[in-house]
């Protein structure tokens, strides 16, 4: 987004999907907020609401919330106008894990 905001992935070449933690969980989950970095689509310039639901099941835990699209780099490289799950619910296996969110490779 416009400014840059910081989350870490986790590179899954068993999924195909990108998302990461809405802001929105640190009302509900104010823990999870202390210990991952999310994502505030109110403070971005170029964040384009999507709006679709969407769930991913893991098999070890699974992840919903709604479809963003915001401008996003990954190790330097920018790419305009991704479209990614902004996370507001995460069950509690996955919230536990180190990273904040997924960038599916597969």
């Amino acid at each position: 987004g416009t400014p840059p905001q910081n989350v870490t992935v986790n590179f899954d070449t068993g999924s195909a999907d990108l998302w990461v933690p809405s802001k929105q969980i640190c009302s509900t989950k104010p823990s999870y907020c202390k210990k991952h970095g999310t994502y505030n689509d109110k403070i971005s310039e170029t964040y384009k609401k999507n709006g679709k639901f969407f769930s991913i099941d893991y098999g070890s835990g699974d992840v919903s919330g709604f479809v963003s699209q915001d401008n996003i780099e990954i190790g330097g490289l920018p790419v305009k106008g991704q479209l990614f799950g902004e996370a507001t619910n995460i069950d509690p296996q996955t919230a536990s894990s180190e990273f904040d969110g997924i960038l599916g490779m597969g």
